[in-house]
């Protein structure tokens, strides 16, 4: 991946961090990794733990929403990586879901956010 693409990345999983913890989850991994697997964010509240994956994307309505980026493979692997997860720390008695924060850039600055909850279904 090219450093831009990187540093582009790395900012959205900040700004999506922000965004969880503002909206009171706590976050407990970031780039949690199972071998290839990898989860963007792991995070928690009283109710779920959940499994983020964050999609930036320049603000272009013509490249259509990050998380149309998530294709089947990127789904199959958060769902794999979560099963590790919850193989290795169980659920807390918490229900589990899997989400999608979409970062859009404009300027240099981050445009929209947007967090998709039960993005993903297994």
């Amino acid at each position: 991946m090219c450093p831009h693409k990187r540093k582009t990345g790395n900012e959205g999983e900040d700004k999506a961090a922000e965004l969880l913890e503002k909206s009171g989850y706590r976050i407990l991994f970031r780039n949690k990794r199972y071998g290839h697997l990898e989860t963007d964010i792991i995070c928690e509240n009283d109710e779920y733990i959940v499994f983020a994956e964050v999609k930036t994307r320049k603000y272009n309505p013509a490249f259509g929403r990050p998380s149309s980026a998530v294709d089947a493979k990127k789904q199959k692997n958060l769902i794999s990586c979560a099963e590790a997860y919850l193989a290795e720390y169980g659920t807390q008695g918490k229900l589990v879901r899997l989400d999608v924060v979409e970062i859009y850039v404009k300027d240099g600055k981050v445009y929209k956010t947007e967090h998709l909850k039960n993005a993903i279904t297994k």
